[in-house]
């Protein structure tokens, strides 16, 4: 486990907002932590998931940190996640994801900010190309 610099003062305002500080379980970095729905919350009101798992179930998850948080939505959309990746193990046993969470735990900064990916829209990448000039 190694512990992000984070000043005491930092780590008090975490705390009075309700934000859970603890170690990833991704990167193994003690880090503010954010909910992760094993079940995305996207697809609880599908009759497939509503019939088949309890509301308990649908809201089981667990607690990442932001950088981890969103590699795993960025690589996977809520379908994905629902049917392949409902545990924390099928997440960490996925190569792709091992392979950002790797990249995550190596980082030295202390922000949670994820590498430039380009956002996908319907099949086509709004990377910098699409931008226009001002």
């Amino acid at each position: 486990t190694r512990l992000v610099a984070m000043s005491e003062d930092s780590r008090e305002e975490m705390r009075k907002r309700g934000a859970k500080i603890g170690c990833c379980p991704c990167c193994s970095r003690t880090v503010p932590l954010t909910f992760h729905h094993l079940f995305p919350k996207k697809v609880h009101r599908r009759n497939r998931y509503k019939k088949h798992y309890s509301r308990d179930d649908l809201n089981r998850g667990v607690y990442l940190c932001r950088r981890c948080h969103k590699g795993i939505h960025r690589t996977f959309d809520e379908l994905t996640l629902a049917e392949k990746f409902y545990s924390l193990e099928t997440i960490l046993s996925d190569e792709r994801l091992a392979k950002h969470f790797r990249w995550v735990s190596s980082e030295e900064r202390s922000g949670n900010d994820v590498p430039f990916q380009p956002h996908k829209q319907k099949g086509r990448s709004l990377g910098w190309g699409g931008m226009s000039r001002l």
